[in-house]
């Protein structure tokens, strides 16, 4: 079974695209819990036992990643859809 290299580049981009939409909600929620200031229960609060500063550090960190992830992967797909 052969790829189609439109194919593969279609699925990359689509899930960049979720990845990243991903990413800034996590974002979006280490910045909403760091200015309201109040407790937000999450798995990494409340499973894990993680105090709010850390876990807004790893959301922070998530988005980081996520938007190094595709800045790297979505042009080279975007190249080959067009």
């Amino acid at each position: 079974m052969k790829l189609n290299l439109k194919l593969v580049s279609s699925l990359i981009v689509l899930f960049s695209i979720v990845t990243l939409v991903g990413g800034v909600n996590w974002l979006v929620t280490a910045i909403n819990t760091w200015s309201k200031d109040e407790e937000t229960y999450d798995l990494l609060q409340d499973q894990f036992s993680m105090n709010r500063h850390a876990a807004n550090i790893i959301y922070i960190l998530v988005f980081a990643c996520t938007l190094g992830l595709v800045t790297i992967v979505l042009p080279p797909a975007v190249k080959h859809l067009i």
